[in-house]
Formats: C-alpha cells, structure tokens, sequence
C-alpha cells in the first residue's frame, strides 16, 4: 500500500485511467490525513492560521494548557515540519476529520504524562483558533505594517476519561 502511495505521488494525474485505479489508495490517505495536497503553492494560499491546542483538567480540579509542537521541535521525527503544521490546520481542525479527534487527545496524554505523571487526568479538551488574514486586496499593507487580525478559539472536542 505504501508503495502505490509513494507512486501515485509521481504520476500524471491527468490520465483517467490512472485515477481511477489509484482511487482506493487516495481514499485511504485521506482517511489517514497523509496525503499531501499542493494548495500550499498555489497562487491563493490559504487566509487563515490555524492553532490547535488541549486544555488538559485533572481530577484535582487544576488545569494545564497544551501546546502541540512547532514544526521546529519535530525536525528529527517521522511527521516533521511543513507536514506537521498542515497535519495540524487541514486535517486535525476539519470536522470532517472528527475520527481523528480521540486519538489525538490520546496522544496529548502521552505527551503530557512524560513530563507530568503525578496526576490524574480528568479530561481532554482540544481548541481550535483561527486567525483570518486580510485579503490584500481590501487594504494594502506595507512590510512590516501591523494588521490587526480577529481570532476566534473555541474547543471543538472532549475527551472524558472518569
């Protein structure tokens, strides 16, 4: 499977017949959120910025804000980058990628229990924020110009674990 992942990535896509063979192998990295679309080089690139975080509560009532890693701190693992980042924004934030939710409240846990183990976590709660950038085609913005941005954070996914 791997395989025809990697090859589906080098061919014409414009062949019908090449689509519709490799249709099974796009469905599954679609599934996955390992395929890689290329609307990061487009001439429109996306207008918004997406944050995600959990916020994690323990049984004692205290909380602790996770942060995922920034594409800097994962430059020697297997998701690095670039491809973490759009991980992140395109396929993690979607809610048509809701299955991928409690496994990566999951992970938080993971995450966070190697560096605090003491206490009990009572639940996962994953945010999302969003920042719209604006169209430079309202207002031109000079280099260096501050923009003021509007952010919107909500949660968008619990994890209960009592």
């Amino acid at each position: 499977m791997f395989l025809l992942m990697m090859v589906s990535a080098y061919l014409d896509k414009r062949a019908p017949i090449l689509n519709w063979a490799l249709t099974p192998v796009h469905l599954v990295q679609d599934y996955f959120s390992i395929h890689q679309r290329w609307s990061m080089f487009s001439p429109n690139p996306g207008k918004r910025i997406v944050r995600v975080e959990a916020l994690i509560e323990y049984s004692d009532q205290t909380q602790k804000r996770f942060k995922f890693p920034s594409p800097t701190d994962l430059a020697d693992k297997l998701m690095y980058g670039e491809r973490f980042r759009k991980y992140q924004t395109q396929a993690l934030a979607q809610k048509k990628n809701s299955h991928l939710w409690p496994d990566a409240a999951r992970w938080v846990l993971r995450k966070a229990g190697e560096k605090s183990y003491t206490k009990i976590p009572a639940r996962v709660i994953l945010t999302k924020s969003v920042r719209v950038i604006p169209s430079p085609k309202a207002k031109f913005f000079k280099h260096l110009e501050r923009i003021d941005v509007i952010e919107r954070t909500h949660s968008f996914y619990t994890l209960e674990l009592r």
